[in-house]
């Protein structure tokens, strides 16, 4: 339903929901019905995992997601596939979480996808299931630790 609200709304009808309280409350009853008459048409039940419906893919990794429009996890979806599912297409990019300490900063980060925009490459959905299961990887801005974790050393133009 937080969807179709999204998507069915506009600033003015919000502004008529304030003072229209009628057409606020037929405008979610429609909604309502509507959600309810799709979730039975698409998945036969109207109570089914988000993660059925919202999904997080890129080529072929297709994965159930959490989150929303305008919420902590930010995600915004649009219809994808068939049997009414929706997936993400804007939301959350680089996470990096900083930590300092005594010792100095240490750092946790997450793509939602990979490092690459290159289809098929090896970095192109590495870090999908990482960042649906809500987990992080160590990074470092030391030199020593990237040339450690490096998967090559090369010089650009190279």
């Amino acid at each position: 339903m937080l969807y179709y609200v999204y998507n069915n709304t506009n600033g003015e009808q919000e502004k008529l929901f304030a003072t229209d309280k009628k057409t606020k409350f037929e405008f979610f009853v429609k909604a309502i019905q509507e959600v309810k008459k799709q979730m039975l048409a698409d998945f036969g039940s109207l109570s089914i995992p988000l993660g059925d419906y919202q999904r997080h893919q890129r080529g072929d990794v297709d994965l159930p997601t959490d989150g929303g429009p305008d919420m902590w996890n930010a995600k915004y979806c649009k219809p994808y596939g068939n049997k009414g599912r929706v997936r993400a297409y804007i939301g959350e990019t680089f996470i990096l979480l900083a930590k300092f300490t005594k010792e100095g900063p240490t750092f946790r980060t997450i793509s939602p996808y990979g490092s690459s925009n290159t289809p098929g490459a090896k970095h192109y959905t590495d870090q999908m299931q990482m960042y649906v299961n809500h987990q992080t990887k160590e990074e470092s801005l030391k030199k020593d630790w990237a040339y450690k974790h490096a998967e090559r050393i090369y010089h650009p133009g190279e």
